[in-house]
This record gives structure tokens, sequence and C-alpha cells, in this order.
């Protein structure tokens, strides 16, 4: 079975989902600490995915639960980024100011690896939610070694993904744009069609992070390995 792309993108607004859980999940994971539920939230949807049941449900269903799994991750997650930003570090102090054209360069080259092992090291940690497994680049390795061509399309359906729904806000900004006299005439309106526009954003880039979760899913679901793991597990 092929990653169905436009499922993905369908995925935020079918059932159990829609503008307005999309927009909760961006407001709990805008706020400090509390965050942790909505990150949570989409890696556990990420293991309800592989397992073929792709409904969203309340984020607050599991709440305390995906607090832990959230807090979990980010620790995972910076872990991860020390050694990276050391080595971005070591390339500035390298490089300076001689040449900022290439130091860009190699920070743009570090920050797409660094996304790529992210983007297979959570579906590591989604085999049974440990820190340990965000961190197991051996069973990242043997995920992605199982079906690297799948991989490759994964990463590069996020990508899409990712610029489909940046497109959405850019058009919806673009759109605002037409508004601009009327917003100075009438300053209230104006005020409330900009804190319109930010909710919508948010919406749109929570529905983002679910839509490239899915894709996540939908790989996971086709991997043996990650299906051993999990067996192995027990969760």
């Amino acid at each position: 079975m092929s990653i169905d792309i436009v499922r993905a993108i369908k995925a935020p607004w079918q059932n159990g989902g829609g503008f307005w859980r999309m927009l909760l999940g961006a407001l709990v994971f805008s706020v400090p600490i509390l965050g942790f539920i909505s990150q949570g939230y989409l890696v556990e949807y990420l293991k309800k995915v592989s397992e073929g049941r792709e409904q969203l449900g309340n984020i607050f269903e599991h709440g305390s639960q995906s607090f832990v799994t959230g807090f979990k991750y980010f620790v995972g997650w910076v872990l991860l980024f020390i050694p990276v930003g050391i080595l971005v570090f070591i390339f500035a102090m390298l490089i300076g100011k001689d040449s900022k054209f290439m130091l860009e360069s190699i920070y743009q080259v570090i920050n797409i690896i660094f996304m790529i092992v992210v983007f297979i090291m959570t579906i590591s940690f989604c085999t049974d939610f440990k820190i340990s497994s965000f961190l197991n680049f051996k069973n990242g390795y043997l995920i992605i070694k199982e079906n690297l061509t799948k991989f490759i399309v994964a990463c590069a359906f996020s990508i899409l993904v990712q610029f489909f729904y940046i497109l959405c806000i850019a058009v919806a900004g673009i759109v605002l744009a037409f508004f601009i006299p009327l917003l100075m005439q009438i300053p209230l309106f104006g005020i409330i069609l900009v804190i319109a526009m930010i909710f919508f954003a948010g919406a749109i880039m929570f529905a983002n992070a679910v839509a490239i979760t899915h894709i996540m899913g939908q790989y996971a679901a086709e991997s043996k390995y990650f299906a051993q793991l999990k067996q192995q597990n027990h969760i």
C-alpha cells in the first residue's frame, strides 16, 4: 500500500477533527508546559494511525497521559538537538563572518538532516513512548532500512503537506490585505479580523502537524519492524 497524501491532508478535518479542534490544539500547544498535552496527543495519534485507527479524538481525552508522553518526547528532542547545537556553534566559530552564505548553507543542510532524523526517531519513540527509544538510532536505522524508498516518499510528502498548509495561510493573508483600507477606517473591525487571522493561522499550523503525523503513521503501519518492536514492548 502506498502512502496517501490526500488522506493525510484531509485527516485533520475528518470526523473527530475539524477547525475548532485544530484551534484548540494550537492554543494548548502555545501555552508553556500545557503544550506537552498537544505534543503527546500528536505522537499518540501517530501510533493510532499505525494501527488503522484514524479518528483524532478529544485532545484532553487522555490529558495526564498525553502530558507525560509529550514531556518525554520533548526531553528526547532536546537530547537529540544538543549535539546539533554544538555542531552549529563549531561551524559558526570556524567560519565566523567570513562567509555568511556558506554558513547559512551549512545551517540549512544541518536543519534538513535534523528534521529527517526527528521524523524517523519520532516513529521509533512511538514503539513504547520511552525517551531511550527516541535516541535508539539502531531502531531508527532498521525502520528506514526496511523500506528506504517509502521513507523517502514519506519525507517528500511531509514537505509537500507543509507547503500546502503554508500556502493556505498565505492565501488568507492576501485576502486580508484587500481589507486594509477598510481596516484603517474601522479600527474595531480591523482588530477582530486580525485576531481571527491569528487564530486561523494557528489552527492551520496544528492541522499541518496532524497531517504530517498522519503520514508518519501511514509509514509506520507498513513497517514490520515497527510492529515487532511494539509487540516486544507490549504497547
